[in-house]
């Protein structure tokens, strides 16, 4: 069996990748499991690397399996083009959000949960024409990713919807994997002000809320958490490759080794 060490860095075609991305990826060592070598290649890369580094490994993971499911095999070359083309997209969008980040500088970090809590990340991504995007990442109050999720939904929603609708993703997940107390956090402070008021209407946006309420009846406490972009940036950049990368339409639970980046 495949190992996560070897899809990331073990394989020729990964190989291949890390010399297209030209970003210095160690590929000496000895190394027995992914985090430890995701952890070196962390400390010797620059900002704008990392963020190509952790491209390179989706784009690794999804192209195995384009290649396991559906027997295609896709160019490395076309894959670092895709990669490049990504993350210059999203540095655009780094720069747009700047001037929101600093407004909202102070107002909410990324703080671990208390022991025995969990803590849900969630963030949705909209692009006319194209989709949406839903991307989720949960963790322990060890700092330790126990699941995350990134699913591709054909037509374009609105963004109200796309954001309650991961939410309820995030929710049916946690409690798929017996979570029983969670924080949930989100960079969208209508969403997360309408939930811990209980708000009502006769929308659709607002059904879908009763919705999220009514399964968080599952749970033994749920908290509601607003936090600025800057601080859901695992969420936000799920939800972003899952729309964008490859341009594939997708839908799928990642495993914690590739998340714990």
């Amino acid at each position: 069996m495949e190992t996560c060490l070897h899809l990331v860095r073990g394989c020729g075609w990964a190989g291949g990748l890390w010399d297209r991305l030209g970003i210095g990826v160690r590929m000496a060592g000895g190394y027995e499991w992914v985090r430890e070598w995701v952890e070196d290649v962390w400390r010797e890369l620059q900002d704008g690397e990392i963020d190509t580094f952790m491209m390179g490994c989706w784009a690794i993971w999804e192209v195995r399996n384009k290649w396991v499911f559906d027997g295609v095999a896709v160019d490395a070359g076309k894959v670092a083009r895709r990669v490049e083309e990504l993350r210059k997209e999203m540095e655009d969008e780094v720069r747009v959000a700047g001037v929101q980040d600093k407004q909202e500088e102070g107002r909410g970090r990324w703080r671990k949960p208390k022991e025995g809590w969990a803590k849900l990340n969630v963030d949705a991504g909209v692009k006319e024409g194209w989709g949406t995007g839903l991307g989720a990442v949960c963790r322990n109050s060890e700092d330790r990713v126990l699941w995350g999720m990134a699913e591709f939904r054909s037509g374009t929603m609105e963004p109200k919807m796309a954001e309650a609708e991961v939410v309820m993703a995030g929710l049916k997940e946690a409690q798929a994997r017996r979570c029983r107390r969670l924080v949930i956090e989100s960079d969208w402070k209508v969403l997360i002000d309408a939930l811990k008021s209980k708000a009502n209407g006769r929308s659709e946006f607002y059904l879908l809320l009763d919705d999220i309420l009514d399964l968080c009846n599952g749970f033994e406490s749920i908290l509601w958490s607003f936090v600025s972009r800057k601080h859901n940036n695992v969420a936000h950049e799920l939800a972003h490759l899952s729309s964008s990368h490859l341009g594939r339409k997708f839908g799928l639970v990642l495993c914690p080794d590739m998340l714990w980046i």
